[in-house]
């Protein structure tokens, strides 16, 4: 999808990531990401370009669909739990049986 102008909004690097994933997604997005994602993240697109009213009201509203995002995506884990996972035997809890 294209981007036109600039965000009028302060954006931190995890929005301009996500303004990068809209844009490399291209026409066929709605293969890659289910319907309500799509739709939240064109919603996100067109709030961060659009001249605020009130600025504090919209980086609240930004900061509610990157808590969103997190939750929806499957790409956004905890990436230190999945280099180290926690094994409980190794942990020496619950206790082993031999």
């Amino acid at each position: 999808m294209k981007i036109v102008g600039e965000p009028k909004a302060f954006l931190s690097n995890e929005a301009l990531q996500l303004l990068n994933l809209y844009e490399s997604l291209g026409p066929r997005a709605e293969i890659f990401l289910p319907r309500h994602i799509f739709d939240n993240l064109t919603s996100f697109v067109s709030l961060c370009m659009e001249e605020p009213d009130d600025p504090a009201k919209q980086q609240a509203e930004i900061n509610r669909y990157l808590l969103k995002f997190r939750e929806d995506i499957p790409g956004y884990t905890d990436v230190s739990l999945m280099l180290i996972p926690v094994f409980p035997s190794l942990s020496g809890w619950p206790p082993l049986l031999t």
